[in-house]
């Protein structure tokens, strides 16, 4: 997947899904460590409220 986002040029890329404080962690540094300016969009859990 990244040889397909590194084609298309952009250098920004959103994260999305459930608990992202924990599931999106790993992802977001990888991609940060390849030079990316990473935004993230939580989607909060009916149970968590």
């Amino acid at each position: 997947m990244i040889e397909r986002v590194n084609e298309i040029g952009k250098k920004r890329i959103v994260l999305s899904g459930l608990w992202t404080g924990v599931r999106i962690v790993g992802p977001a540094l990888s991609v940060i460590d390849q030079g990316f300016e990473v935004f993230e969009e939580g989607v909060r859990s009916p149970l968590a409220l």
